[in-house]
């Protein structure tokens, strides 16, 4: 579960920011285009993958209750129903990220980016296109800036693999367009809208770690971030090895990475949970609180597994 904490507290971070720019365009007229632009997908893709994190994490805690987990009484059933409710309504998860790679190919700042990397990918100097990332990434040593160079690279291959499809595509006829992005690309868009989210969330993250004061909240964020980091690319770590981006051997490192932070950080968990300010009246889940589970089980109430009446804590 340490991973998906870490996810969480990276996920805060970028929510943050990407309310006080939408609190700050949303009354400014004269905001410029580049900034409305990272606004629409900032919001595209906060939501898809906050929504997507509570699913998982909804599902997780659900089996490590066991049966616990299928009582009504504490509420996962709410919870997994509530995340696939945001999943997809107000844009479904899959649309808003298919939107966030086709605006991404369409910013004008980035378009002579995208054509160096599509030119390489074309010609197939993969040589050349891996040389533009540090071939001795070493996940036990990297910190954040280089965690966050392994996203952008990440990012802009992604975008020069699907400006090459697309560009061939095109030649075929403006009919091939759709099926070529809805159906034999639809993987690669799916996986560099994630992408640029996910390069979103680390970086705003990093942000507030440099902001911070307290050295020693300083320093478990920095942890939670390399931890955010590692587990986002242990996720794709099929894509970073078969495309040769890392190799077998630094590939495991990052998986070894993974369990020396979860290691350095367990001792902090609940200490993390807690500052998240979660208020004693909202967890009134019986598995959530220690007294309210013996009051709960407890034979006299007869309670049958789910709860009878409002007045049960009373």
């Amino acid at each position: 579960m340490l991973p998906h904490l870490a996810d969480l507290f990276a996920l805060i971070a970028s929510l943050k920011v990407t309310k006080v720019l939408y609190g700050k365009t949303s009354v400014d007229e004269t905001t410029p285009q580049d900034v409305s632009e990272e606004v629409l997908l900032r919001a595209c893709t906060i939501k898809a993958l906050v929504t997507w994190h509570l699913e998982r994490v909804s599902n997780v805690c659900r089996e490590r209750c066991g049966g616990q987990g299928f009582l009504s009484a504490n509420r996962f059933g709410e919870t997994i129903a509530g995340a696939h409710a945001g999943m997809t309504a107000e844009g479904d998860n899959r649309v808003l990220i298919q939107k966030v790679a086709k605006e991404c190919l369409e910013v004008k700042s980035e378009r002579q980016t995208i054509a160096k990397m599509a030119m390489l990918i074309s010609t197939m100097r993969m040589a050349v296109v891996r040389q533009l990332y540090n071939p001795g990434f070493d996940a036990g040593k990297a910190g954040l800036e280089a965690w966050l160079k392994l996203f952008r690279f990440r990012e802009q291959y992604l975008k020069g693999q699907v400006a090459v499809a697309m560009s061939a595509a095109k030649k075929k006829g403006k009919d091939q367009l759709f099926p070529t992005w809805m159906e034999q690309k639809a993987n690669e868009v799916q996986r560099l809208g994630i992408a640029i989210g996910e390069r979103f969330v680390l970086s705003d993250l990093m942000a507030e770690i440099k902001a911070c004061a307290d050295l020693g909240t300083q320093a478990t964020l920095t942890e939670l971030g390399q931890l955010y980091a590692a587990h986002r690319v242990m996720h794709d770590l099929g894509w970073f090895v078969t495309e040769g981006v890392l190799t077998p051997a630094q590939g495991r490192r990052v998986r070894s990475r993974v369990e020396e932070l979860c290691k350095t950080i367990g001792p902090k968990a609940l200490d993390l949970v807690n500052c998240i300010g979660i208020e004693e009246h909202m967890n009134w889940a019986p598995i959530g609180n220690p007294t309210r589970w013996v009051d709960y089980n407890a034979i006299d109430k007869n309670m049958k597994g789910e709860l009878k009446a409002e007045n049960v804590w009373k």
